[in-house]
């Protein structure tokens, strides 16, 4: 039933399946970096507002 399918196939098949693994994991990772910086300047923005708020109530 198997005859003719070459012995390296596996092997191929799991060096292809790293490779779509690897390219899924660093795109996560990217993705998680932009979610992550987006994040940190939303928050950057809400206390540089307060800092401003807090300025103008004392003068």
């Amino acid at each position: 039933m198997f005859e003719g399918i070459p012995k390296e196939l596996p092997q191929i098949f799991h060096l292809t399946q790293d490779f779509f693994m690897t390219h899924f994991c660093s795109r996560r990772t990217i993705s998680f970096k932009i979610v992550v910086l987006y994040r940190e300047k939303i928050e950057m923005k809400i206390f540089h507002f307060f800092v401003l708020f807090h300025q103008a109530r004392r003068a």
